[in-house]
């Protein structure tokens, strides 16, 4: 050992046993005390021979306390590799085999672990499955409460655009006349020049309408049909085009004076009568909202302001629901006069609705109304 270390110091070892001497300085504590002790003696003396024979084996523990001895660091892990063998038979140890490094591993810990048992599994799902029932309400009604806003940010944009295109005809509304249906409010709009048809397609409808989400549903491709289209349209082809368009607002239409003369309704600005709904559903029954969840519609007035009219009730008896969606006389068509308000739904027009057999409007009977009648 000391002439192996006094040549290490005089660098007179070949590649190979240097590295030797280095690997036992690594793991050897009497190699590292010796070679600090020649070390030592050859700065204080310089004679290499006086230092070898005052060479000493390794300080042992029980005589000095200052000496940190410390056992080799793979000293463990060859005293399980030849306990191992032992056991086995083979009375050897396996070099090759105990070189490598000892890591932690799923086996080395699985004696002293244990897998999930179905309790685990059954606590686990039922914890996941609370968490999900206190959640998604939340979610939903988060979702519900975008979808309303976002119908009223699409009804306030229409309001902007019919007031723009007032502004451009004399203070009138987009033309409805008798026979056509209602979705010819949105194409004037675009025809006009006061909405692209991106803007329409985007502010015509609302997204919490159970038309919209079947839209949705069926990944239909919208688009705002023009007025030579409509007009060339018959029978279903016309509601599907009515449907094609996306609207899911009611407007108004118009009104008809005592000789039976259709006119055109007027913009009054800052007012708060009604000029823009969520369309309904109307029925030999009734008058149903289809919008936010059934019990719900937003009402856009001609000062800009978005009410949400709460309709849980019995639709049909909701005055303000009639007043809205019925002319005086109970008739879902337009009233005698300007100020009896009358906002048809995409496929209603000022004489009632579109007739899907005969691609014509029809007038509807007071008495099928009756029970509406006010």
């Amino acid at each position: 050992m000391t002439d192996d270390l006094i040549a290490y110091l005089m660098d007179d070892l070949s590649p190979e046993r240097r590295a030797e001497v280095d690997a036992k300085l690594a793991t050897d504590v009497v190699w590292r005390w010796e070679l600090d002790r020649l070390r030592e003696c050859m700065a204080a003396s310089g004679d290499i021979e006086q230092c070898v024979e005052t060479s000493a084996a390794a300080p042992d523990a029980s005589e000095s306390s200052d000496v940190d001895l410390e056992p080799p660091v793979d000293l463990v892990k060859k005293t399980c590799c030849f306990v191992e063998d032992s056991a086995s038979g083979k009375f050897k140890v396996q070099e090759k085999r105990c070189k490598k490094k000892a890591t932690f591993s799923a086996e080395t810990c699985q004696s002293g672990g244990r897998s999930w048992s179905l309790a685990d599994v059954t606590v686990g799902a039922g914890v996941l499955l609370i968490l999900a029932a206190l959640i998604m309400p939340a979610v939903q009604q988060s979702q519900t409460a975008s979808r309303r806003g976002t119908c009223a940010f699409n009804l306030r944009g229409l309001g902007m655009a019919t007031e723009k295109y007032a502004d451009l005809n004399n203070g009138l509304l987009p033309e409805v006349l008798p026979g056509q249906p209602a979705v010819y409010y949105l194409t004037r709009m675009v025809e006009g020049g006061v909405l692209t048809e991106a803007e329409a397609l985007e502010v015509g409808a609302c997204p919490d309408s159970d038309a919209a989400r079947r839209r949705s549903e069926e990944k239909l491709k919208l688009r705002v049909p023009t007025s030579q289209e409509l007009a060339m349209a018959t029978g279903d082809e016309l509601l599907r085009l009515i449907a094609g368009s996306g609207m899911s607002f009611a407007v108004p239409v118009g009104y008809f004076d005592e000789k039976g003369q259709h006119h055109r309704s007027k913009f009054t600005a800052h007012s708060e009568r009604p000029m823009i709904a969520d369309a309904p559903v109307i029925g030999p029954m009734g008058i149903r909202p289809v919008s936010h969840g059934g019990c719900t519609q937003n009402v856009l007035s001609e000062a800009g302001c978005v009410k949400p009219y709460s309709v849980c009730v019995l639709p049909g008896e909701d005055a303000r629901v009639r007043d809205i969606h019925l002319n005086d006389e109970g008739i879902p068509a337009a009233g005698n006069s300007p100020d009896d308000l009358f906002l048809a739904p995409p496929n209603y027009g000022p004489d009632g609705p579109i007739a899907s057999g005969q691609a014509k409007s029809i007038r509807m009977q007071v008495l099928f109304f009756l029970p509406l009648a006010r």
